[in-house]
């Protein structure tokens, strides 16, 4: 009840406020679930730091999981936009060492691929940060987010033909396991 309050509260706008009851709720239940959940909800609300501390929270409870590494994995990545270029190289260090995590933990999890092809962008391997995104198309076939990524990223090489193909396709095989 108590994390739901917080929710509500986030929903109204009272980010603070929602975060801090939220937050209250995870303490009490020590769960790793609502450890992802309140850093999901701070991401969402554009608080980084807190997120960083929720997620990290999460991977302590719980290190078998993927999806709190990948979290601050992403995390990391945003944090490279205001980074000074001498720091950059240790910001993509913490970034892979999270992609570990995460491999460790489930190496099939969703979202690993294109971490790692954001990774190879970053460091101007294009081919591969395609191959990445395309292997997770197959990975996980279902998933729109993983073909919505390879339709951005080939958006983004100036290949829009291709990005709509890849939309259509993804459509396409959704609707055929629903």
């Amino acid at each position: 009840v108590v994390f739901v309050a917080g929710q509500v509260q986030l929903a109204t706008g009272l980010v603070d406020m929602g975060l801090s009851t939220m937050e209250r709720a995870a303490v009490m239940d020590s769960d790793v679930q609502t450890w992802i959940s309140l850093g999901v909800a701070a991401m969402h609300a554009e608080k980084p730091f807190k997120a960083h501390q929720y997620l990290q929270k999460a991977v302590t409870t719980n290190p078998k999981l993927a999806d709190p590494h990948l979290g601050l994995a992403q995390l990391a990545l945003e944090r490279l936009a205001i980074t000074p270029r001498s720091g950059q190289s240790a910001v993509i260090d913490e970034v892979k060492g999270h992609i570990a995590g995460a491999e460790k933990a489930d190496a099939k999890a969703a979202g690993i691929g294109a971490l790692k092809a954001q990774v190879a962008a970053l460091a101007g391997d294009k081919a591969e940060a395609e191959r990445l995104l395309r292997e997770e198309t197959v990975a996980h076939g279902k998933d729109p987010i993983a073909w919505l990524n390879l339709a951005q990223f080939l958006e983004g090489e100036d290949r829009p033909e291709a990005a709509l193909a890849v939309l259509e396709e993804g459509n396409d095989l959704r609707a055929m396991f629903p």
